[in-house]
């Protein structure tokens, strides 16, 4: 070591070996100092955490959190079989326990079966994490000769009530020494060992019910279940009966209004005039409906459209945040926005009407100048009948899309407004609908009393033709009358049918659920299986029938284009497509060029005349030999 300051040639590498040497060592001191600080504080931290659970785990010395072996009798040990020696699937954390609290066991062996008894919880999976340690506390407490029985707190009796409601539900609730004012239970006691016990049984939701975790899709009473997709008061061959039903009438419906669309589109020049286009626009509303309720079939739509991700049905839609589908309020914005835009055309067409029919019988309409025509009298009021039309609809979709009331119905396979909710149902589907039909049957019965008063006052000179087109049109728009009033009817019967059992069925759910939960038996695992089934049900009949009522309204809608006009239509618009010129001569009636000659009449008097040839030929709703004779 002396020669390290030597003076050899080798003498500045012998110093930097020395610096290195230093810096390593210094280097060295320090790392361990860190690291012996690290350890020091981790052990530090350690003990005393280990001290706060030791504090945690140890509950405070109260007397009140006991009671005496003295009042109770003697401990009992649970050393006997694997069975006595479990609570509920879990191990007993001790070794003695005392049957002082449960007053309805004398023995382990009836302690087992009470245990069992109340193993019909686990069948509402929120309920069963919470009442095990509650349970088992009561049933099988710790017990010592110098401590005497440990009391379970008041607080873990308080935390199982509101998930654990079904009990309420259950014969007489509770049993008194599971009343939380019980004086068993005390205020302030400290942690019970068996809230840090592992219970090896979980919670399941005995079917139909299904296992969640969205609280707005729990089952009243059963937390954690909710109520699955397909409706259980309805088998599986009640809803594939029912989709087939809405496959056939829906696809008819689309048909026929599609026919009624198109045939206004290619004698568009022609259909386009009112009250004509008002069948047009009412078409069109119910196609759009029956779009949105064939929606459905579109490979897995349904499950998208009625379902949540969970597999319960979709309720209380549209909810803010929710990661769910938008095909929910999407198809319901189609059926329900077009279908209340549908009937409100309704109204405007019977109003439509009887302002035709009231010009054609002379008679004079306020503000109305006596020589004007029907069709300048419905031109002027054509603005509000859109606004009406089309804005109503608009304002009562908002609205129920904004109170969250869109439900799903496995058995239409639609979401729907207040499918689970009676009261909204009534709010914005009976009201509106009842409402339009009273308005609507009052302008189409005044309408058709215009008519039979024209018929019985026409003059003589005019035809016999246009008399029996004047009795087919009442006959017509009687029947009309009669089949709107009779699918209105429907609809309020089965809604009324609905509101008078729904609360019965409801129940039958309700039993068959209590049922199979098989939380009552007296004496468990001794008596026979139950024979559990739902035992009242709606009736599938009239759940097509207010499923029909739709359909069938879009059907006699679209009746109005079911005319030999509307195929003369077609084979001029054939002929035209395939270049096909028409033989048949155009044959102009003298009532209809005075009509034309009438209505231009200004074109007239200003030197300027074109009376359409075209025109000549009827309009899809064959109406213009009656309207040309205002």
């Amino acid at each position: 070591m002396a020669n390290l300051g030597c003076k050899s040639p080798g003498t500045k590498f012998c110093h930097r070996s020395s610096l290195m040497l230093a810096t390593c060592q210094c280097r060295l001191r320090a790392v361990t100092s860190v690291s012996l600080f690290r350890f020091l504080l981790t052990s530090f931290l350690l003990l005393q955490w280990a001290d706060c659970q030791t504090q945690h785990l140890t509950p405070a010395l109260n007397p009140q959190c006991y009671r005496s072996t003295n009042i109770t009798g003697a401990c009992i040990p649970v050393n006997g079989s694997s069975v006595e020696r479990m609570c509920l699937g879990a191990k007993i954390p001790f070794t003695h326990t005392s049957l002082a609290l449960a007053h309805d066991s004398s023995s382990l062996k009836e302690v087992q079966e009470r245990l069992l008894m109340w193993s019909g919880l686990q069948n509402v999976p929120q309920c069963w994490a919470i009442v095990q340690p509650l349970l088992c506390s009561v049933y099988l407490p710790n017990c010592s000769d110098a401590l005497g029985v440990t009391l379970p707190s008041k607080q873990l009796c308080e935390r199982t009530r509101k998930p654990c409601q079904i009990v309420h539900d259950l014969n007489n609730g509770w049993p008194d020494f599971l009343q939380c004012d019980h004086p068993n239970f005390v205020s302030g006691c400290g942690p019970e060992k068996y809230d840090f016990v592992s219970f090896n049984t979980t919670g399941k939701c005995e079917a139909p019910l299904i296992r969640t975790v969205n609280p707005d899709s729990w089952y009243h009473g059963v937390e954690g279940c909710g109520m699955p997709c397909d409706n259980p008061l309805f088998s599986k061959d009640d809803h594939k009966e029912a989709h087939t039903f809405v496959a056939v009438f829906g696809s008819i419906c689309l048909a026929c209004t599609l026919f009624t669309l198109l045939t206004f589109i290619i004698d568009w020049k022609n259909a386009n005039r009112y009250p004509a286009l008002i069948i047009f626009f009412i078409n069109a509303c119910f196609f759009l409906g029956s779009v949105g309720w064939m929606a459905q079939f579109a490979g897995d739509a349904r499950t998208e459209i009625v379902c949540r991700k969970d597999g319960t049905a979709r309720k209380g839609e549209p909810q803010l945040g929710s990661d769910e589908s938008i095909w929910c309020p999407v198809i319901f914005t189609m059926i329900y926005y077009f279908l209340v835009a549908g009937i409100c055309w309704y109204v405007m067409l019977a109003y439509a009407w009887c302002l035709t029919f009231t010009a054609l019988g002379g008679s004079t309409a306020k503000g109305r100048d006596p020589g004007s025509t029907p069709q300048e009298v419905l031109r002027s009021r054509t603005a509000y009948f859109h606004i009406i039309s089309w804005c109503c609809p608009l304002v009562l979709t908002i609205v129920c899309l904004a109170v969250s009331e869109i439900d799903g119905d496995s058995l239409s396979g639609i979401c729907f407004v207040g499918a689970h909710n009676s009261g909204v149902r009534a709010m914005f589907v009976l009201v509106p609908v009842g409402l339009v039909i009273i308005v609507g049957t009052f302008f189409l019965i005044k309408g058709v009393y215009t008519l039979t008063k024209i018929r019985n006052d026409a003059p003589a000179f005019i035809p016999e033709k246009t008399f029996s087109k004047i009795r087919a049109t009442i006959i017509r728009l009687g029947i009309f009358t009669v089949v709107a009033l009779g699918f209105v009817f429907i609809t309020f019967a089965v809604h009324i049918y609905i509101f008078t059992n729904e609360d019965k069925w409801e129940e039958s759910i309700r039993q068959h659920l209590l049922c199979k939960a098989n939380m009552s038996v007296s004496a468990a695992g001794k008596d026979p299986e139950l024979e559990c089934a739902i035992q009242d049900s709606p009736s599938l009949l009239a759940m097509e029938l207010h499923i029909f009522a739709f359909f069938g309204a879009g059907i006699a809608m679209s009746s109005w284009s079911w005319t030999r006009a509307s195929l003369s239509s077609w084979e001029r618009f054939f002929r035209w497509v395939f270049h096909k010129p028409s033989n048949k001569p155009v044959k102009l009636k003298r009532h209809r060029m005075i009509a034309q000659m009438f209505e231009k009449r200004k074109e007239i008097n200003q030197g300027r005349m074109s009376i359409s040839y075209r025109s000549s030929h009827d309009d899809p709703l064959g109406k213009s030999s009656l309207i040309s004779y205002c």
